[in-house]
């Protein structure tokens, strides 16, 4: 089973508190995104968790073993790509990817064969990398941090210079290999892909760890929302500025937002109230108006 546990990790560069006593256990099976606004501090923790960085104060343990004091121990464990592809510009990407293939100690054709082929790059195999387009190297990056086949995945921004087509692709070979046993990570701005992807999310922002939360508890049917334009011909509306939020208004037209579990007790009040339902609209919840509507970007 794999398991990765951040304990109250906390992280000071500069004097500046970049990350404040955050802690969570991710479990085998999980996807995990990992969003929040610029400056939340996601590459710093994700740098944490791969090692390359040490905690402050606290400690991370992956399968129990501390990844500071004792990183070779997992090593084998995790593949990660963070900010940037760190490639050999006068090399090609098949020694790219073979360089990072030794220094696991693992060589596998099979697997890196399926890598290339889902990632699409065996196109440019044997060009230098020093003539890739930034898609191109962002490919290359993400077969790199996969092609020993880890069990901890750790993508920080993916999609980055990916056309539409590419998007797709890393979403379609991250489905692919996941399995029981992989703990995946993502961190992404798009939260669309987030939304699609993860079953979980963490939030950030200011260094602290604000939500942890399963994403099918924000996106489903019961988290559907009501938008309602009325006709108030005139009258005040006061009786239901505290149950509802105004969206919109236009004179004497008025678009209020209403949860499921209201929706009945307003619409008796506009009609008690004399007033014309204009239209009614339903809305799922998305992880993007749920990231909006916290206030926390």
């Amino acid at each position: 089973m794999t398991k990765i546990q951040v304990k109250n990790v906390s992280k000071i560069i500069r004097k500046k508190d970049i990350l404040k006593e955050i802690s969570f256990t991710i479990s085998s099976g999980e996807i995990i995104g990992l969003i929040g606004p610029n400056g939340a501090g996601k590459s710093t923790l994700l740098k944490l968790i791969t090692g390359l960085i040490k905690p402050s104060l606290g400690e991370v343990l992956v399968n129990d073993t501390n990844i500071q004091n004792e990183f070779n121990k997992v090593a084998n464990e995790i593949g990660f790509l963070i900010e940037e592809p760190s490639l050999y510009d006068r090399l090609n990407a098949i020694d790219n990817l073979k360089l990072c293939l030794k220094l696991h100690s693992k060589i596998d054709n099979k697997y890196l064969q399926y890598i290339c082929k889902g990632l699409e790059i065996n196109n440019f195999l044997n060009k230098k990398v020093k003539n890739y387009s930034m898609g191109m190297k962002q490919r290359l990056g993400i077969a790199c941090s996969l092609i020993h086949n880890p069990n901890i995945i750790i993508l920080d921004e993916p999609t980055n210079s990916l056309d539409i087509n590419g998007i797709r692709q890393i979403r379609d070979l991250i489905r692919d290999i996941h399995d029981d046993n992989k703990i995946i990570i993502i961190s992404s701005h798009i939260l669309s892909e987030i939304e699609e992807i993860c079953d979980r999310v963490l939030v950030l922002n200011n260094g602290l760890l604000v939500d942890d939360f399963k994403n099918d508890s924000i996106i489903s049917k019961d988290n559907a929302f009501y938008i309602i334009q009325i006709e108030s011909k005139g009258k005040e509306i006061d009786f239901i500025k505290n149950k509802a939020y105004i969206i919109d208004s236009d004179n004497s037209q008025y678009k209020i937002k209403v949860n499921k579990a209201e929706l009945n007790m307003i619409l008796d009040l506009i009609v008690k109230n004399g007033m014309t339902i204009v239209d009614i609209k339903v809305e799922n919840s998305t992880l993007e108006r749920h990231f909006i509507g916290r206030g926390d970007n």
